[in-house]
C-alpha cells in the first residue's frame, strides 16, 4: 500500500501542478484578452473621432460641388450669370423674329429671373463664405484623402487586434 499511496500522492501532485499551470495560462490569456479588448476600444474611439473630423469636410465638398454648375436653371450661380442670361433673352426679343406668345413667355422668364436676383446674391455670398471658411476644394480633398488613409491604418490595426481576440477565443 505504501507504493500505492506514494503513487497516488505523485499523481495528485502532478494533477495539482498541471491545474496550477492551466490556471496560470488561463489568467495570462484573460489578461491578454482584457488588454486587447481595451486596445480594440481605443481603436474604435479613434476611428469614430476621425469619422467626425471627416464629416464636415465631406459636407463642404458637397456644397462646393453644387456651386460649380454653370447652367442657370431655377437660380443662377452668380449675379453676372443672371445678368448674362437676361441680356441674351432680351437680345433675342429685340433682334429675332419670334411669335408674340413666345415673346410674352420670354418676358415672363425675364421677370422671374429678375425676381431671383436677391437669392442669387445671397447664394453667391454664402458660397464665398464657404470657400473662405473651408478652403479650396482641392485642399479639402487632400485633407480627406489623408484622413481616409489614417482611418485605413486604424482599421487595419483594429482588425489585427480583433483577430488576436478571436484567436484567444474571447470574441
Amino acid at each position: 500500500m505504501s507504493s500505492d499511496g506514494h503513487h497516488l500522492k505523485l499523481e495528485k501532485q502532478i494533477l495539482l501542478e498541471t491545474l496550477s499551470m492551466n490556471l496560470a495560462e488561463h489568467a495570462e490569456v484573460m489578461e491578454q484578452g482584457r488588454s486587447l479588448t481595451n486596445e480594440n476600444d481605443q481603436y474604435r474611439s479613434m476611428f469614430d473621432e476621425k469619422r467626425k473630423e471627416i464629416e464636415p469636410l465631406h459636407q463642404a465638398l458637397g456644397k462646393l460641388r453644387n456651386t460649380n454648375s454653370y447652367a442657370c436653371v431655377g437660380i443662377c450661380s452668380s449675379e453676372e450669370e443672371l445678368s448674362d442670361v437676361i441680356y441674351i433673352l432680351q437680345y433675342g426679343i429685340q433682334h429675332k423674329s419670334i411669335p408674340l406668345t413666345e415673346e410674352k413667355q420670354i418676358l415672363r422668364e425675364i421677370k422671374q429671373l429678375k425676381g431671383t436676383r436677391d437669392k442669387v446674391i445671397a447664394n453667391a455670398a454664402m458660397r464665398a463664405k464657404i470657400q473662405d471658411s473651408m478652403g479650396q476644394k482641392e485642399a479639402i480633398q487632400d485633407q480627406v484623402k489623408l484622413m481616409d488613409s489614417d482611418l485605413d491604418g486604424v482599421r487595419k490595426e483594429q482588425q489585427a487586434v480583433w483577430e488576436d481576440l478571436i484567436n484567444l477565443g474571447i470574441k
